[in-house]
């Protein structure tokens, strides 16, 4: 698929000569130089032609996230349906019932985060996975890694999919071992790929709109190329959509179909979809992307013996001597992890992946994917026709309370229209030759209708989320807690496959920061862990003690990540009670007298 036979490769005016891949001409001469170029084009031609098509398989799934993201943050009215309630006098009014639900399944995550661990693979090396755990949990603190599952969790429930991101830190002022998100515009994934895990996926794009000085700083052998490819960044812009190939403005166009410019809702543009803001700084920046892919190669691997399935390195000592030793070696075929950094029309680098787990560094939070083709879809999805139901029942109640209906004999009034809009005002004077001509009434039937509807629609709304009464605390008055804690527990298993995706990514993710700290933590280094059982642990890794041997050293095996089954902090003692109570129920039955005790010894202990 990326191999030198790939065809159609990238026209060569379009590649300065400047940009070449300095590794390559290094290990060779120069025919070896110009083929490692060529493979480079061609490899380029292929991964821009995948991503683009990847944007129009991806346009729909896109554009209704980005909707379920609008609806989220109150944009839920079409232009044209805020146009008609402006033109009668009426705001178009939001009620954001869906909000609600989301932001209580994305708390019930923050309350009930677990704790993470990492076990030994030998039975020496408990010592080095404990010292692993501590250290994970410092590079856990530093990265705010908690936030960013948070966010890349919610991402996931609103538009059904979140990212994850383990990687390397370059600055020098940040700590080695990166941990963070994404946001899922900035990237595609492999449409084809079924497995939540990506371990069927082939590519992996992510796009940066970087400022060009500092792009210049990274490729300074290709400043012609991005001075030449540099533009002026429009935040308007970011949000791209693509349709066969040609980019598109957005879901809605800056005039809408109904002549309004966002300007022209006043104040009411902040809960109109589609409305931009066209007032945004702008600066020189130039479109970069990031495409990480595999590509296969044949490898040797041990068939036996203590390296079992494990590829042979000639390099490596150690396995040289197994190979002395006749150990068995078989040929397989594997997938190898290669990374490019180029714009659309030209590579500027190209090379292997750094990382020794060959695998993507993004990983997918996800929320819902459609059985047909594996599109995304969060929990917004279901709610949005509802919440669309309620902003217009609520408005027609409105206008139904606010409006007067009159029957007239003809002739009655000069002017109908002029009749019509005095009547609708609360101090209405209107002059009439005849009283019993005109009749006047109330559309009551109408709203208490609309009324009706609007509290079917919350009561639905709040079923298709999963967040039902119980869970909002609002239970049958004289139930125990217990009762109640029991129904907000069958509640969450409307949104259980949420937290079972989370723990799924978290649980890939680890296990790459764990192979990074493997991998690249190798010098000496005193970190701070911050605990519950002590105020303040200080460990030093990678010591180096007199004799040469190095205490608790991180990289000298492998270890494997776990997520514990515990919840923390309030969870714990909360189950400690319930624990506890429990028993004393039991005991209570045939001696009471140990139960008065325990309940006044622990009543002294609180008062002291």
């Amino acid at each position: 698929m990326f191999g030198p036979d790939t065809k159609e490769p990238v026209d060569a005016a379009k590649l300065p000569e400047a940009i070449t891949l300095k590794p390559d001409e290094s290990e060779g001469g120069s025919s070896k130089a110009a083929q490692s170029r060529e493979d480079m084009r061609r490899r380029h031609s292929t991964l821009i032609q995948c991503l683009r098509d990847e944007r129009d398989l991806q346009l729909e799934e896109r554009t209704q996230m980005a909707i379920d993201h609008d609806y989220y943050d109150h944009l839920q009215w079409r232009e044209e349906d805020a146009a008609v309630l402006i033109e009668r006098g009426q705001a178009p009014l939001v009620f954001n019932e869906a909000r609600q639900s989301i932001d209580w399944v994305c708390g019930i995550q923050r309350r009930q985060r677990t704790d993470d661990a990492v076990l030994p693979r030998e039975k020496n090396d408990e010592k080095s996975a404990e010292i692993k755990s501590k250290y994970f949990k410092f590079v856990s603190d530093t990265n705010l890694a908690p936030w960013h599952e948070s966010q890349a969790y919610k991402s996931a429930v609103i538009g059904g999919l979140g990212w994850l991101e383990e990687g390397i830190n370059t600055n020098p002022g940040e700590h080695k071992i990166y941990s963070g998100s994404e946001d899922w515009r900035n990237v595609y994934r492999d449409s084809r790929s079924r497995q939540f895990d990506q371990k069927d996926a082939r590519f992996q794009f992510r796009h940066k709109r970087i400022d060009l000085d500092y792009a210049i700083a990274l490729l300074p052998q290709a400043k012609a190329h991005l001075i030449q490819h540099a533009g002026q960044y429009d935040e308007r812009m970011q949000d791209d959509l693509w349709y066969l190939g040609e980019r598109l403005t957005g879901s809605t166009d800056l005039t809408g179909s109904n002549g309004y410019l966002p300007s022209q809702f006043g104040e009411r543009s902040a809960y109109i979809g589609g409305s931009q803001n066209m007032d945004h700084g702008r600066r020189l920046s130039v479109d970069m992307i990031e495409a990480w892919y595999r590509v296969p190669e044949t490898v040797q691997v041990f068939g036996n013996g203590p390296l079992r399935g494990k590829e042979y390195n000639p390099k490596d000592a150690g396995h040289q001597q197994l190979e002395s030793d006749r150990w068995k070696l078989y040929q397989a075929v594997t997938m190898r992890m290669r990374v490019m950094v180029c714009t659309e029309s030209a590579p500027l680098w190209d090379g292997k992946s750094p990382f020794r787990h060959q695998n993507f560094l993004l990983v997918p939070v996800w929320g819902y994917r459609r059985g047909r083709d594996g599109q995304c879809y969060g929990l917004m999805r279901g709610m949005r026709d509802i919440n669309d139901d309620i902003n217009k029942r609520a408005s027609k109640a409105l206008y139904a309370a606010s409006s007067n209906r009159m029957t007239f004999e003809a002739g009655t009034f000069e002017d109908i229209e002029e009749a019509r809009r005095e009547a609708a005002r609360p101090d209405m004077a209107l002059s009439v030759k005849r009283l019993d001509a005109v009749r006047f009434e109330k559309p009551m039937a109408d709203m208490q209708m609309n009324m009706e509807l609007l509290s079917f629609d919350r009561e639905m709304l709040r079923n298709t989320g999963g967040v039902t009464d119980p869970n909002l605390g609002r239970g049958q008055s004289g139930q125990s807690g217990k009762a109640i804690g029991l129904l907000q527990d069958q509640g969450s298993l409307t949104t259980s496959d949420f937290p079972e995706n989370l723990r799924l990514a978290k649980q890939m993710a680890g296990r790459l920061r764990l192979s990074h700290i493997e991998q690249f933590v190798t010098e000496q280094e005193v970190v701070r862990i911050v605990g519950d059982s002590s105020p303040i642990e200080w460990i030093t890794i990678n010591e180096t003690q007199p004799d040469g041997t190095i205490l608790n050293d991180i990289a000298s095996n492998e270890a494997d990540y776990i997520i514990g089954e515990i919840n923390h902090r309030e969870t714990f003692a909360q189950a400690a009670m319930e624990s506890m109570m429990e028993l004393l129920g039991k005991i209570a039955t045939y001696a009471p007298q140990v139960v008065m005790n325990c309940l006044l010894y622990t009543s002294d202990a609180a008062d002291e």
